[in-house]
């Protein structure tokens, strides 16, 4: 499990450069399943990083992981406009905000649902797909109306200065805006380290991550 964060304003062709690379992402773990395959019928397992040394490992076995490795590394450095982390590093991004005063413990709103303006979640689920593809779609009136509610709920720090904490714990999409970046980012460390006090390495690109997000509408969290 992760959570993933974009910023809210996404240029087209880093867009376009994303969902390029994720697709042929998904092309390589495809082929690399087939090789795979391939080489069990013959007898030989396919490598796993967690529990087989590499030296030991069937050089072929070796190779289609890496192949594969290599194609979502290539997705996850396309551009300055996503980031991801496990369940684990978010949490741990949250304490560390929050002990440095960036984060402040929140209750989330009830966020609108799509039946009480005469709408449907396959209706949202559709505009969602349109906008991500840039295909023309004209929502009805009860859409447009849901939608426009749900963001404002989704952006409510509910009364935070700063990052309001509920929206780095999950369960929903969430907007942390602009506002509560720009408030908040000064208090937070330049360096961190985790439980075993040791430095954490994604830190300081996070943080880079997060102020570039401030300049392009907020960043959503998923």
């Amino acid at each position: 499990m992760a959570f993933s964060f974009h910023w809210v304003d996404i240029p087209d062709e880093l867009r376009d450069t994303h969902n390029d690379a994720y697709h042929a992402a998904l092309a390589a773990s495809e082929l690399a399943d087939q090789r795979n395959a391939e080489l069990l019928a013959h007898g030989v397992k396919p490598f796993d990083p967690l529990l087989d040394d590499p030296a030991a490992a069937d050089p072929r076995a070796v190779a289609i992981h890496a192949e594969r490795r290599a194609a979502w590394d290539g997705y996850l450095r396309t551009g300055g406009a996503y980031y991801q982390l496990n369940n684990t590093a978010t949490r741990l991004a949250c304490e560390r905000l929050r002990q440095a005063g960036a984060v402040q413990p929140t209750r989330p709103p009830r966020l609108p649902q799509p039946a009480a303006y005469g709408t449907s979640h396959d209706e949202w689920a559709a505009y969602d797909e349109a906008l991500e593809l840039r295909q023309p779609f004209t929502p009805s009136s009860g859409l447009q109306a849901f939608l426009d509610d749900y963001r404002a709920a989704a952006a409510d720090p509910c009364g935070a200065r700063v990052i309001a904490q509920h929206k780095l714990e999950g369960l929903h999409e969430w907007i942390i805006t602009p506002q509560e970046l720009r408030a908040a980012l000064p208090r937070a460390p330049e360096v961190a380290k985790d439980d075993q006090g040791q430095p954490i390495e994604w830190w300081i690109p996070w943080l880079e991550f997060l102020r570039q997000s401030a300049t392009h509408g907020g960043t959503v969290v998923r």
